[in-house]
């Protein structure tokens, strides 16, 4: 009986961990340290001029130096909507995009495994999956303090 009652509470205290860390995804950014304020980091701001919703997965570093790439996604972006998604330190940052009607903007630079729900992960490379959840990735070498991805319809 105590058994039972010891794996049900690992049961649920892992359902309540991991449906908390996919709602990370959405406020990691907007509540982040006073630390990622600095010279080294850029805002990403996404501006959707397609007619369909966008959704948005991305893989970046947590900060500048750190060894661990993360993979996180779905950020929704309105039609006509600019939207800022967070700071990222720099130089870079990997995208994806796909709009409600199935269209993709695959990019060529690296092909990422993502999940069909919001998530957040470390990004090791010996995470397997293929078909439909493997997304073409861009890379972007960013600069400047802001970066803005202008989706159009192509």
């Amino acid at each position: 009986m105590r058994l039972t009652t010891i794996i049900a509470a690992a049961c649920l205290y892992a359902a309540s961990m991991s449906s908390g860390f996919a709602q990370q995804v959405e406020s990691d950014r907007e509540s982040a340290p006073a630390a990622s304020q600095g010279a080294n980091y850029f805002t990403l701001e996404v501006c959707n001029s397609n007619r369909r919703k966008i959704f948005i997965a991305l893989s970046s570093k947590d900060a500048p130096g750190a060894r661990d790439w993360y993979v996180a996604g779905w950020w929704n972006v309105e039609p006509g909507e600019c939207r800022n998604l967070g700071r990222y330190p720099r130089p870079s940052i990997y995208l994806h995009a796909e709009d409600s009607g199935g269209g993709r903007w695959n990019g060529p630079d690296v092909r990422i495994c993502v999940e069909k729900q919001k998530f957040k992960r470390v990004n090791y490379g010996n995470h397997k999956c293929s078909g439909p959840q493997l997304r073409g990735f861009y890379k972007k070498t960013i600069t400047s303090d802001k970066f803005t991805w202008r989706l159009t319809p192509g």
